[in-house]
Parts: C-alpha cells; structure tokens; sequence
C-alpha cells in the first residue's frame, strides 16, 4: 500500500497509525 507523492517522513507518520492498529487487531484477534 504505497501511496505516490508522500514523503518517507510522511509516510513513516502517515503510516504508523493504520499499521498499528492493525498490529493490536491482530494481536486481539489472536487473543480471543
């Protein structure tokens, strides 16, 4: 999922958010 015309810091800042959560879902996922 690599979005043209962001910036790496923008994307490392963009990014962060939706990986992390994805990381928790799957980690709760996992959980239960």
């Amino acid at each position: 999922m690599n979005q043209q015309g962001f910036s790496p810091l923008e994307l490392g800042r963009f990014g962060a958010i939706p990986g992390l959560a994805a990381m928790v879902a799957n980690w709760v996922g996992g959980f239960r």
